[in-house]
């Protein structure tokens, strides 16, 4: 709420002022405190609802911040897990297609046989292992839109309570 955030800065003005003994314009500094006081004694309840409601949005804002960078971070986690994953099958597919081809017998008709297997088999490895990125992609993504679903729930959520305080609220001065 700007109003009490401005009475808290003048306050904060006048009590740096008298720490230094600085006068000011001659004006009794106590009777400064004081009438700041009644200032705030004076203002509506709803004034200071509204403050209490601004503050705990911002800390509802704020935890929702820091779930969604928690849920990012596990997100990214799983993904790079599931890459891991991938190559290391990749490479396990190719290391058996290149045993395989080691062992094939030298006869030329065998040969170009186990050439075309073993090409094969890598062609397999490959495609196996782009449906697998691809899998760890799509699931990235859905984490990824689940996760901007629930932050603007959260946002859609602040500006309702935001638009409902405005509708009450009282006019000040």
């Amino acid at each position: 709420m700007e109003l009490l955030q401005m009475l808290k800065e003048l306050e904060d003005e006048l009590t740096a002022a008298k720490k230094v003994g600085k006068v000011l314009w001659g004006l009794d500094l106590d009777e400064c405190f004081m009438l700041l006081n009644k200032i705030r004694a004076s203002l509506p309840e709803s004034v200071r609802r509204a403050d209490r409601v601004t503050r705990e949005s911002d800390r509802i804002v704020n935890d929702a911040r820091g779930e969604a960078q928690t849920t990012v971070e596990k997100a990214r986690e799983e993904v790079n897990t599931l890459k891991e994953q991938v190559r290391v099958q990749a490479e396990q597919a190719l290391e058996q297609a290149r045993v395989q081809q080691l062992h094939m017998v030298e006869d030329s008709e065998i040969c170009r046989l186990a050439k075309a297997q073993a090409q094969e088999i890598i062609q397999g490895a490959e495609e196996s292992a782009r449906k697998i990125r691809q899998g760890a992609d799509d699931y990235s993504y859905d984490v990824l839109s689940n996760i901007e679903a629930m932050v603007a729930k959260v946002m859609t959520t602040i500006q309702n309570g935001k638009t409902k305080i405005e509708r009450h609220r009282e006019p000040v001065g």
